[in-house]
């Protein structure tokens, strides 16, 4: 699958959740955020993961301060890196992939909180 197709499922909730790993979380936000301005892209991408965990019977596992932390860094480098191909980007930036990414700025427990799952919660001063 491509990655454009990857993303039409993404967007129309037809893709499988269960094969949506988070190398594919990245590439669709890689796309998005090449497709449309940084604010409509976090929308769409906020819209396709809240459908994804529905479809997946997990709602309650969406969490917007990971989703949108993980939006701005990849926006942030792709201002960096603009004609990386998505492989191209997650090889030359393989941290993305890290399951505690986020920690270097968060704590555990307010990562993780209720409030970090309906709202953003900024980094915290460390």
């Amino acid at each position: 699958m491509t990655t454009n197709e990857l993303l039409q499922q993404f967007e129309s909730g037809d893709l499988d959740p269960h094969a949506f790993d988070h190398r594919a979380h990245i590439a669709a936000a890689v796309v998005l955020l090449r497709q449309a301005p940084y604010l409509e892209a976090v929308e769409r991408y906020v819209a396709g993961i809240r459908r994804l965990a529905a479809a997946a019977g997990v709602p309650h596992k969406f969490n917007m301060t990971v989703t949108v932390a993980f939006m701005s860094v990849i926006a942030e480098r792709l201002e960096a890196d603009p004609n990386a191909s998505e492989s191209d980007f997650l090889e030359r930036h393989p941290d993305l992939l890290a399951p505690n990414f986020l920690l270097q700025w968060y704590d555990p427990t307010r990562l993780g909180s209720a409030t970090a799952r309906r709202v953003f919660l900024m980094p915290e001063a460390r």
